[in-house]
């Protein structure tokens, strides 16, 4: 009778065992196919921001010509912030709350540099709508005032040349050519109110061109690097 029983405690303890490995190895499947997916997200959130940063800077150099690529990245940032910060891939307790500051920085960085490019979009489609109208002043301009047409065109190519370089000489140096030419005064009240329209829209390209310097800057500026490698580091620590 002793011998039966235990017998029977042994295959008790057996089976208990094999429960408990089997729970164990189940939960770690899940808790590896949780990590799996954190980084999955984290990995492409961080592949869009580097194209975003990319097409950012190709905008305002002009040589990306369309927004289309800006409004994909930003798309799928969206869609993406929503999956990582969704309740099925959170992370439980201390370490959890640490993982969610982290995230949340890196979140508000990403949205900052959405709100900058936002403003840059609008900043260049200003100037290049500056650039298509001002040849046309110009031409208009040569057929009253042939000299005073001539200087508007190298005033233009000037402009054209800061936008290519940005060089701070470069707008000291067209700006000082505009206010001479608002100085010269014409006779003809046709010709003057045509070359005071060309200065207005070639002050307000030089304005606009330096704006977007600033929040080209500013955007460039925003610590989100910072702020994943913080948020990944986080992650490392809690799986470690």
């Amino acid at each position: 009778m002793t011998s039966r029983r235990f017998v029977f405690l042994q295959l008790f303890l057996l089976l208990a065992t094999l429960v408990l490995v089997a729970f164990f190895m189940q939960t770690r499947s899940v808790d590896i196919h949780q990590h799996n997916k954190r980084l999955d997200l984290l990995f492409r959130i961080q592949q869009i921001e580097g194209a975003l940063d990319r097409d950012v800077l190709r905008v305002t150099s002009y040589i990306l010509v369309q927004f289309d690529p800006l409004v994909e990245d930003s798309k799928k940032l969206y869609g993406l912030r929503q999956k990582i910060t969704s309740p099925d891939v959170q992370i439980e307790g201390t370490e959890g709350e640490r993982f969610r500051r982290h995230l949340d920085a890196y979140m508000a960085s990403l949205d900052e540099k959405l709100a900058l490019m936002e403003h840059i979009k609008s900043k260049v489609a200003l100037v290049r709508n500056g650039l298509q109208y001002l040849p046309m002043l110009a031409r208009e301009l040569s057929g009253k005032e042939h000299e005073a047409g001539d200087q508007v065109l190298e005033l233009i190519t000037e402009l054209y040349r800061f936008y290519q370089f940005s060089a701070v000489s470069e707008a000291d140096s067209l700006e000082k050519r505009v206010e001479e030419m608002a100085n010269l005064g014409f006779s003809d009240a046709d010709t003057q109110s045509l070359v005071e329209n060309v200065l207005f829209h070639l002050r307000a390209n030089l304005r606009l061109s330096k704006e977007l310097g600033s929040l080209r800057a500013r955007y460039v500026a925003v610590p989100s690097k910072e702020a994943f490698n913080n948020l990944y580091q986080a992650y490392e620590s809690y799986y470690r």
